[in-house]
Formats: C-alpha cells, sequence, structure tokens
C-alpha cells in the first residue's frame, strides 16, 4: 500500500486539499513522502527477493546470489554507500539491526558446500559468479575444493587398458592422448557462462538444460540430478498440500494418506 501512496503522491495531497475540514491534519510533509519512498526502496528489495524464492519451480543455484545480493544491499544501506546516503537515521538503524539476524543465515549458507555446488551448476553463474563477488584468492580456493569434491563424489570411469597392436606408433601415442584426456568436470569449469538475454534469463529451463547436455558432461549431469533435485524453499510444496481441503471433504474424509497424496500430485501434473 505504501509504494501506491507514493507513486499517487500528488493525488493524495489534492484529495486532502479538497477536504480540509473532514481531512484536517492528515497532509503528509516532504520530509515525510521522502521517508515513505525509503520505507518503499528498502521493502521492495525484499518483496523482489521473496517473489523469486515464491515462484513455481525455484532452484537451488539462486541460494548464494540471493543472499549475497541480499548482503551487499543491506550493508550499502549501513554504510549509506551511494545511492543511499540520505536514508533515513531510523531506516538505518532498522537495517543495522537487521543484519545481525540476516548474518546469522547468511554464514549458514556461506559454510554449506550443497549451495555453492548447485551454483557452479548453473551455466548462468558457473564460477565467474564467485570471482565476481569474491576476492580472487577466496574464489580461487572455494571452486578448487568444490572441483575436487565433485570429483570424489562423481569419479570417471576407469579407462579400459589395450595394447596397440602390431608396431603402430601412432597407436601407441593415441593411447598416451587418450589416458590423458581432461575430465568433463574440468572440461565445465573452464568453459565460459552461457549468454542469455533477460526474458530468456527469466524462463531459462535448467533442468531441460542439463538433460540437454548431459553426453556432453556426463559425470555432471549426475551431479545436477542429485543437487538441482534440492528446492530452494519449500513454498512450491506447501502451496501444493495446502490444496488438500479442496480433495479431503465430508464425502472423501475416509480416503487413505496414498490415495488422497495420488490425487493431488496428479492434479498437480494436470494443471501443468
Amino acid at each position: 500500500m505504501i509504494n501506491v501512496a507514493v507513486e499517487y503522491q500528488q493525488q493524495c495531497n489534492s484529495f486532502i486539499e479538497n477536504f480540509p475540514g473532514q481531512l484536517y491534519g492528515l497532509e503528509l510533509s516532504g520530509a515525510e513522502w521522502g521517508h515513505l519512498k525509503n520505507v518503499c526502496t528498502v521493502l521492495k528489495h525484499f518483496n523482489d527477493v521473496t517473489k523469486q524464492v515464491s515462484n513455481k519451480s525455484p532452484q537451488l543455484s539462486f541460494t548464494l546470489p540471493l543472499y549475497y545480493e541480499m548482503s551487499d544491499f543491506l550493508n550499502n544501506i549501513q554504510d549509506r554507500v551511494p545511492p543511499y546516503q540520505d536514508m533515513d537515521d531510523i531506516i538505518v538503524a532498522a537495517v543495522a539491526e537487521g543484519l545481525v539476524h540476516f548474518n546469522k543465515y547468511y554464514t549458514m549458507v556461506d559454510g554449506n558446500d550443497t549451495y555453492f555446488i548447485a551454483c557452479i551448476l548453473d551455466p548462468r553463474f558457473k564460477t565467474t559468479f564467485l570471482y565476481n563477488h569474491l576476492e580472487h584468492d577466496v574464489a580461487d580456493n572455494i571452486c578448487s575444493v568444490m572441483k575436487s569434491k565433485l570429483k570424489e563424489q562423481y569419479p570417471a570411469p576407469p579407462q579400459t587398458q589395450t595394447q596397440p597392436t602390431g608396431n603402430s606408433i601412432l597407436s601407441r601415442i593415441t593411447r598416451v592422448t587418450n589416458n590423458t584426456r581432461k575430465s568433463d568436470i574440468d572440461v565445465y569449469f573452464d568453459t565460459p557462462v552461457i549468454e542469455l538475454d533477460e526474458s530468456s534469463l527469466e524462463t531459462f529451463d535448467l533442468i531441460g538444460w542439463w538433460r540437454d547436455h548431459q553426453r556432453d558432461f556426463p559425470l555432471l549431469a549426475r551431479a545436477a540430478r542429485d543437487y538441482l533435485a534440492i528446492p530452494l524453499s519449500s513454498i512450491d510444496a506447501e502451496r501444493l498440500f495446502s490444496k488438500s481441503s479442496d480433495v479431503i471433504s465430508s464425502k472423501r474424509y475416509s480416503l487413505h494418506a496414498e490415495t488422497i497424496t495420488s490425487l493431488m500430485m496428479s492434479k498437480s501434473h494436470y494443471d501443468q
């Protein structure tokens, strides 16, 4: 509601001026309107993040980007970094207090390898996101650890050793070349992020991308199936099962739990 009032500030003031008797004293000063605009600036950011994690299929790969982005935003307000140098003292104090609670969760996310791997497995981010938001040495260390962890969890199948037939020098050279072939994990880490326009970023099918590229990156495709299957939040599941009251009625209260679950899942897939 605040954002609507700010958008129609002139109309609100005109309306109050037209009814001075009934609405006397309710007109806001310029400073008060400025305060409301600052409140909107902060709340809009939270609203945008909430929408991102509440969409139809929130991806785990967005966890780190969202936390890092929110951390930068709140710290910039606290430190009055432009364009937030004119923020009201009361808002800066509130943000500083909120940062204390935010950092508790931020530390938990920052110390969990799962979020880093999920971020790297998103071809829109890969390791580039980490290098853009962290010191180079820190990003180097994290990427090295995550690569080693992925290689440990998803080892390449052992190569079959075949002896070259006859006296062919070429066959022996080829065998050495094949034995030193790079893992698809190394190849993925070394290739740049995919480039998409803004509209495509919103509609990008992450799971579909890995399905289409599983032959290019067979080891990481297995990792993607494990890590990217984890939802960013439980909102989507809660949204699905909040419809249980539509299924369980006075005429269906004796249905088994398995039947109700099957009905709800079938309805969800049908709607999609």
